[in-house]
């Protein structure tokens, strides 16, 4: 990721049209190949034998699934996401979403809001700083506004316009059949 950034072209280069937008890596773990299966015996008459069918299930079992494989997640339309587990391994979860999803997606594509109390400001130094926070049609006094607040309320109005915005399509959209592309939800 960091090569990724350091290369000019590559910053942002996940467009809402590609097949990997909005999917972010949440570590590495096994995961299944392709399905792999001995075919059942066709000849009663002449069964396979004992010892290459152990090899073969040995075989299939090895290869049915691959350690260390990349787990993604895509969090297009993924509506609520909930990152389980300790303090310590939830933020540093959080915070790999986030930087994944800046780094790879511009923010005309992908805008970011976050709510968290002022004692727990450390966790989340400089999200404040990237360009997906900030609303560019609302400004705090001189300088445009970002979309981070000290509650889920606060969070609300800062974002309130954004929202209603937002279910105004939505409302429209469900009451003439249309189905949303995927930079509505």
């Amino acid at each position: 990721l960091l090569q990724l950034v350091r290369a000019p072209a590559r910053l942002w280069e996940r467009r809402r049209h590609h097949t990997d937008f909005c999917q972010v890596r949440l570590g590495s773990g096994d995961r299944a190949m392709f399905s792999l299966a001995v075919p059942e015996e066709q000849n009663p008459v002449q069964p396979y034998d004992p010892i290459m069918i152990n090899e073969v299930n040995s075989v299939v079992a090895h290869y049915r699934v691959v350690r260390g494989m990349p787990v993604t997640v895509n969090l297009d339309r993924a509506g609520q996401v909930a990152i389980i587990g300790d303090r310590k391994s939830v933020l540093s979860a959080a915070r790999s979403l986030i930087v994944q999803l800046t780094a790879l997606h511009a923010p005309d594509d992908v805008r970011i809001a976050a709510a968290f109390p002022r004692e727990a400001a450390a966790d989340w130094t400089g999200v404040d700083l990237l360009p997906h926070v900030i609303d560019p049609e609302l400004y705090d006094g001189p300088v445009p506004a970002r979309r981070i607040a000290g509650s889920a309320a606060g969070l609300t109005k800062v974002l309130g316009q954004d929202l209603a915005d937002r279910v105004q399509v939505v409302a429209s959209a469900k009451r003439s059949g249309f189905r949303l592309p995927s930079s509505e939800s």
